[in-house]
């Protein structure tokens, strides 16, 4: 598409683009740079998605907070000091089975009690382990065009179905009318993934027009602040959030009972 603009629209007197989310300056700047260059300009009108909600041309939407809790590993955490850094909580994230399976058996809790459509994001590692325990389908980069495409048309004609994607196979360009619960995993604090993730669940099905947006993450360091980032994105918004998290206590062991 791009390609098309450049080389074979580049003369036409005028062009219009439209985007969700354009990056920061201070985020990605080539790739800010990159989208003017294609629409031929900069920003011309920007509509909140809280206008496009309250025009009903997007789906009602409903933001819940929750925080797992680990004890044991948070003490670990706490006493490395000055050597805890990011890449020792993301390992966390992505890998800790007790940690997934806990919040595995929180999806199968809300899906056994409300079996609605359900897209869960999250990040390729954890997505590996949870689409496993859950008995589900997972999207990732490797996954063929014709496998996701089923996966998501089953939303068009079932009920109460659920499967994992990755924020940067699925958070963005995918739309379907009828997801109606949504988890987050760990979205950290990246505005287009929270955003575009958000968006998914926002297309109008006609009979339900509602998206539940539950937003999973941890009781460490860097989970924390990414945490006060994205409330600070939806107070922007005006996205409905509940302030205080849910807990949810991991339970070690858990993965192999």
């Amino acid at each position: 598409f791009a390609d098309h603009l450049r080389f074979d629209m580049g003369h036409a007197p005028a062009r219009i683009g439209m985007s969700g989310s354009i990056p920061k300056k201070d985020t990605d700047p080539f790739k800010r740079n990159k989208i003017f260059s294609i629409i031929g300009g900069g920003v011309l009108v920007k509509v909140r998605q809280r206008t496009l909600i309250e025009r009903n041309i997007s789906a009602e939407l409903s933001i819940k907070m929750v925080e797992t809790l680990h004890p044991e590993i948070e003490d670990v955490f706490d006493s490395m000091a000055d050597s805890y850094d990011w890449s020792v909580e993301d390992s966390y994230n992505l890998n800790n089975r007790d940690r997934i399976t806990t919040i595995a058996e929180y999806i199968k809790k809300n899906h056994a009690e409300d079996p609605v459509n359900t897209l869960i994001l999250c990040h390729n590692g954890l997505g590996t382990i949870l689409s496993e325990y859950l008995g589900c389908g997972l999207i990732v980069d490797e996954t063929p065009s014709k496998e996701r495409d089923e996966l998501f048309n089953l939303f068009d004609t079932t009920d109460g179905h659920m499967f994992c994607a990755t924020f940067g196979t699925s958070g963005t360009g995918i739309s379907s009318n009828r997801i109606f619960r949504m988890y987050m995993i760990d979205v950290g604090k990246n505005e287009t993934y929270i955003m575009q993730g958000i968006g998914r669940g926002l297309r109008l099905d006609g009979v339900i027009d509602k998206v539940e947006v539950i937003d999973v993450s941890s009781n460490n360091k860097y989970a924390k602040k990414h945490r006060t980032v994205r409330k600070r994105i939806y107070r922007r918004e005006h996205f409905p959030f509940t302030e205080k998290p849910e807990k949810i206590m991991v339970i070690d062991g858990i993965s192999d009972s």
